[in-house]
């Protein structure tokens, strides 16, 4: 027994631990994925070798959960038509948040869009699992199929920039497409929370300045938020909707934008976010059922005659005969 040198008490005994053997144990990490940049190589949709179609980025995207970009490098001079006549009703699903963006490296301006959707029904198609995407700079059209969606959105909270949709590039409209027998719309919104347009661009930027604002017409409604299906709080700004892109020009809708039994929307604001919503063949605007914020921009719109050029709104935009309130909306 071992004794302290100097008070000479004992140290006490020490406790023997059993020998115990330990395997390792591995535990799952958390699914980490790197966002990627998906580009499109070419507008046909034939596989060959060593290009990316757009069926091809679109698959890829939506296998990762991350928030991945697709844009568009192309040879030769746009505009870019990719038809997609033979690939059934709705081929162009997004399962997972994306940023499809059509501006990237291209000659692109709000007049001259270089890459177009030709698509059997819905253009682009955003599921409830896709909420925050970002579609931005296309042309989506159809130039065969009477129904027609542009893009429909079932996931919430997205961005819809910079698009031309409805009629192409060359001006055509989808055949059937104005036929209020035939309902199609170029937005159809069915989630909450979206934007669709933005501010017009700071004029000091200069002409590359993005326009985030869309240019919609040759639909029945240009857009068209259903409430009924969760279509709420939706943001309209910006926009050239029954007009084209130099915002003279007519392209009609059978009405511009619908409303229908929706809460919570903002359309216009100020001078920066006003739409021009004219030349549409049966209403500009109509609201259906409960709440709206048209902003401080058209707050005096419905206490002109019709016709008249509401001072609030600014010109080009005029109060038509046609804008419907419900009697009892608040």
């Amino acid at each position: 027994m071992l004794h302290h040198f100097s008070s000479g008490r004992r140290w006490p005994r020490r406790a023997r631990l059993p020998y115990r053997f330990y395997r390792p144990r591995l535990e799952q990490l958390e699914s980490r994925v790197a966002p990627a940049t998906i580009t499109v190589t070419t507008a046909s949709l034939s596989h060959q070798p060593g290009e990316t179609t757009f069926l091809d980025a679109l698959g890829q995207a939506n296998q990762d959960p991350g928030l991945d970009t697709i844009k568009f490098n192309m040879p030769g001079p746009g505009p870019h038509v990719i038809s997609e006549k033979n690939y059934g009703f709705d081929p162009n699903r997004i399962i997972y948040p994306v940023i499809i963006d059509a501006t990237l490296g291209l000659n692109f301006t709000p007049t001259t869009p270089q890459i177009v959707l030709d698509v059997p029904n819905i253009g682009i198609d955003i599921l409830p699992t896709a909420a925050g995407s970002t579609i931005r700079g296309l042309a989506i059209t159809t130039s065969f199929s009477p129904w027609f969606t542009g893009i429909r959105l079932q996931g919430s909270g997205n961005y819809i920039e910079g698009n031309t949709i409805g009629f192409d590039p060359s001006g055509t409209v989808p055949s059937g497409a104005t036929d209020p027998d035939i309902p199609t719309a170029g937005i159809l919104v069915q989630s909450a929370g979206n934007t669709i347009g933005g501010p017009a661009p700071d004029p000091t930027g200069g002409s590359s300045a993005f326009d985030p604002g869309n240019v919609i017409g040759g639909n029945t409604y240009g857009i068209f938020i259903d409430g009924p299906f969760g279509g709420t709080e939706t943001t309209i700004q910006g926009n050239k909707i029954g007009m084209r892109g130099d915002g003279s020009t007519p392209a009609p809708n059978v009405e511009g934008i619908l409303v229908y039994s929706s809460d919570g929307n903002t359309i216009g604001g100020s001078a920066a976010t006003r739409n021009v919503v004219s030349g549409n063949s049966n209403t500009n605007i109509e609201l259906r059922g409960y709440c709206w914020d048209l902003g401080s921009g058209c707050s005096g719109c419905f206490r002109h005659r019709p016709g008249s050029r509401c001072p609030a709104c600014r010109p080009p935009l005029r109060v038509p005969w046609s804008w419907r309130i419900p009697q009892g909306a608040g």
